[in-house]
C-alpha cells in the first residue's frame, strides 16, 4: 500500500475530442477495457487506475508516488496504441496531477468539459468507468474516494445551476436550431 499519504499523485492522461481528431482517438480507444485497465495497473509504480473511454474522450487516472515519470510512461502506452499517428497522438495527449486532475475531474463530472455544456450522460459514463475499475480489482480507496466526490459535486452542480437543461445533446442542440 501507500507509505505516506504525501507521496500520492493523482494522475490524470486523456486525449479529447478538443485535442484530437475522431480517427486518432478510434486508433487508441480499447475494445477490452478490463485488459486494458490490467496493463496499465502492472505498469511500475502504478497503484490504482481507472480508464474512462467514451466517444469524445478517452482519460486514464492513475495513483502513483512516482507522478511525472508515470504520467510519461502512460501517455506513451496511449501514443503507441495509434500505431503509424503515435506521434500525432503524443502532441494530443495531455498529461495533470493533483490539483489539476482533481479540477479536471470536477468540471467533467459538472459538464463543463464536455462537447455540450451540462449534458449529463457523462455521469453515468464516469461512474460506469470507475465501477468496471473496482470489478477488475484496479481502483482502490483512494480513486474511490476521488469518484465518489467528483459524482457529488456533478450532481450537485447540475441541482443547484441548472447547468443541464435545454439542449444537453448534440441531436437536441441541432433540434434547438432547426
Amino acid at each position: 500500500m501507500h507509505s505516506s499519504a504525501k507521496n500520492i499523485n493523482i494522475i490524470n492522461v486523456k486525449i479529447t475530442h478538443k485535442t484530437a481528431r475522431v480517427p486518432l482517438m478510434e486508433a487508441i480507444a480499447f475494445k477490452d477495457t478490463r485488459s486494458a485497465l490490467k496493463a496499465i495497473r502492472s505498469m511500475e509504480n502504478v497503484d490504482e487506475c481507472v480508464l474512462l473511454q467514451t466517444c469524445n474522450r478517452i482519460e486514464l487516472y492513475i495513483v502513483s508516488e512516482k507522478g511525472e515519470k508515470v504520467a510519461k510512461r502512460a501517455k506513451d502506452f496511449l501514443a503507441k496504441r495509434a500505431g503509424t499517428l503515435a506521434e500525432e497522438a503524443s502532441k494530443a495527449i495531455e498529461c495533470s496531477w493533483n490539483g489539476d486532475s482533481l479540477r479536471h475531474i470536477l468540471r467533467l463530472t459538472s459538464g463543463l468539459e464536455s462537447m455540450v455544456i451540462g449534458e449529463d450522460q457523462v455521469l453515468n459514463q464516469v461512474w460506469d468507468a470507475y465501477l468496471e475499475a473496482e470489478s477488475a480489482k484496479t481502483a482502490g480507496i483512494v480513486l474511490k474516494h476521488l469518484f465518489m466526490r467528483a459524482m457529488s459535486v456533478g450532481r450537485r452542480v447540475r441541482k443547484e445551476t441548472g447547468i443541464n437543461k435545454g439542449a444537453v445533446s448534440i441531436g437536441s442542440a441541432a433540434v434547438e436550431l432547426a
